[in-house]
């Protein structure tokens, strides 16, 4: 006697069992489906590179080269993983760029940088003050960007901004950083008069730490009176310009006034100019937290500036305008896939009710779609990704195949009914027939899409494309265990019998395969070249197609670059 597959036998032993296991992936599926993060792509990259500026001003490009960057190429070099190190010499410092081997540890890596620079420093130039070593990483990118019209002049729009907008949008749950972009930020200037200087002998750097020394604040304790505690500060800051022009330098007669311009006025290099609508205006970045909801921090972003930004009287005369909100893009992408998915199901039961007449049959085929996509998105959830266009496409495209091995399962379940089994030997016999040959079919298709997960040496592409793979792969396998645990039991619930009446279009279509299939036996020479050049066709259209791998769809944006003289 042919020996029954063990998940059959599950199914019928210990259907409590595996009822419950059932419902408990649907109730875990649908809270996984309602909590885990959206995003329009998926996060979390990071680049095996690195960057490194250095600024040193008034320099020609070849000092810069001979005095930083070959220096700095050679201490760069120690580091282990180190492929490859671009430098670009300019006038005003030293950018490099340095790669690193695929599995490199980019934290660690920072690490050496940061140590090798701090190691370089004291051998390149005075002048240089600080190195900004830089990470890459998808998480650089704002979520929303706020456009802020001026409609009148402001004394100081970046002050209001910084304490009406940046601010409040900071302190919105999953928000870990709100960047201005194009304000004119004011600060107090002290402009010294080089010639002064050099006349009346004066330190610029001792003149810089009595600025900093007399300009602080802070905490001194407290002390306790009936019961209270009162917190005592010192306070040392400057409480006006006349102040700082009355500084005495050296505890001689000379003031600060004396030899420099003090200002409070922004500064005389302007890195940002923004225009809405041919007004000044002043651009606002925000960025979210790596593990932040974008859909959820997005709504946030806008619901605060609806109804509280906008209203705040000292922000009279800033108009503002959402230019970009990626929970928007979110959403719509999302929808759209979700709407696809949920038409592709249906089109499957209304296909399946066609071919096999059977409204018992079909729906506990089509049982496998829900059951297998919730525990696609639990595996999914837990492992910490996000719900995104890419594994929304993994999920959209395992849709039409979960199926498969249900469609098997079930016909062969309701073949032995026929013959007169039992719905209980019929369902255990019946999965257990086809339990080899849909495992062998399930994990060669599961093959097929592994290469997805290992692209190879491009580890850009493999952390995309994996996040695509993966999801078909548990979808697959999902609905290998549905197959072979959830149809039975599901067959033995719905045991009643029918005897549907087979569609005409069918009987026709199955007789025109018959005769095809005879005239292609009979001339078996004629339909091999045939079928070689069909083949060949195919790979040469294939080659005409074009390819790229950048990012074409319905953004709304256009980007115009000049580059002036």
């Amino acid at each position: 006697m042919k020996r029954n597959s063990i998940l059959p036998n599950l199914s019928a032993k210990r259907p409590v069992t595996v009822l419950m296991i059932f419902l408990a992936t649907l109730v875990v599926g649908v809270v996984a489906n309602k909590d885990i993060p959206l995003e329009l792509f998926p996060r979390g990259f990071v680049f095996p590179a690195l960057g490194v500026w250095i600024p040193y001003n008034n320099a020609n490009p070849s000092e810069v080269e001979e005095q930083i960057a070959r220096p700095v190429e050679e201490i760069i070099q120690t580091i282990s993983g180190v492929k490859r190190i671009e430098s670009s010499s300019r006038d005003n410092g030293c950018w490099f760029w340095i790669e690193f081997a695929n599995n490199t540890d980019m934290d660690v890596a920072y690490a050496d940088i940061r140590d090798r620079m701090d190691r370089i420093k004291p051998e390149l130039p005075a002048d240089i003050e600080r190195i900004y070593p830089r990470k890459f990483s998808d998480d650089d990118e704002s979520v929303a960007v706020i456009a802020v019209a001026l409609e009148k002049d402001f004394e100081d729009a970046y002050g209001l901004l910084d304490t009406y907008v940046r601010k409040v949008f900071t302190r919105i749950d999953g928000v870990a950083n709100v960047e201005l972009w194009g304000a004119d930020r004011k600060a107090v200037r002290v402009m010294v008069d080089q010639a002064k200087v050099d006349a009346h002998n004066v330190d610029l750097y001792q003149l810089v730490q009595d600025l900093q020394r007399d300009n602080f604040v802070l905490a001194s304790g407290f002390v306790k009176d009936g019961g209270k505690k009162f917190y005592v500060r010192s306070v040392g800051k400057y409480s006006s310009l006349d102040e700082i022009k009355h500084l005495r330098i050296r505890n001689s007669n000379l003031r600060l006034g004396d030899i420099a311009e003090v200002k409070y006025d922004v500064a005389e290099e302007v890195q940002w100019v923004q225009r809405l609508d041919r007004k000044k205006a002043v651009w606002i970045g925000v960025f979210k937290e790596s593990q932040a909801n974008t859909v959820q921090v997005c709504d946030a972003i806008t619901k605060t500036l609806n109804e509280r930004i906008s209203t705040t009287p000292q922000l009279s005369g800033m108009r503002f305008e959402m230019i970009f909100d990626q929970g928007t893009y979110v959403k719509e992408s999302i929808n759209n896939l979700k709407s696809s998915g949920m038409w592709g199901g249906i089109f499957a039961f209304f296909i399946l009710y066609y071919f096999l007449r059977r409204v018992r049959m079909t729906l506990i085929i089509n049982l496998a779609i829900p059951i297998s996509l919730l525990a696609t998105i639990i595996v999914v959830y837990f492992v910490g990704w996000t719900l995104n266009i890419m594994t929304m496409m993994g999920l959209m495209v395992s849709v039409g195949m979960v199926v498969d091995n249900s469609i098997v399962v079930v016909e062969n379940i309701y073949r032995l009914r026929k013959e007169g089994l039992s719905p209980r030997d019929a369902a255990i016999q019946g999965a257990s027939e086809v339990a080899m040959p849909i495992t062998l079919a399930t994990l060669t298709t599961v093959v097929v899409f592994l290469p997805l997960i290992f692209m190879g040496n491009d580890p850009g592409m493999t952390f995309y494309m994996s996040r695509m793979g993966m999801p078909i792969i548990v979808a697959l396998l999902a609905s290998l265990v549905v197959a072979l645990l959830f149809i039975p039991l599901a067959t033995m619930i719905f045991s009643g019998m029918q005897e549907p009446k087979e569609a005409k279009t069918i009987t026709r279509a199955i007789g025109f395969y018959q005769r095809w299939l005879e005239r292609t036996l009979a001339h078996r020479v004629d339909a091999a070249i045939l079928f070689l050049i069909l083949c060949l066709s195919g790979f040469a259209i294939m080659k005409a197609v074009p390819t790229t791998d950048e990012t074409r769809g319905n953004i709304n944006d256009i980007w115009v670059m000049f580059d002036l003289p």
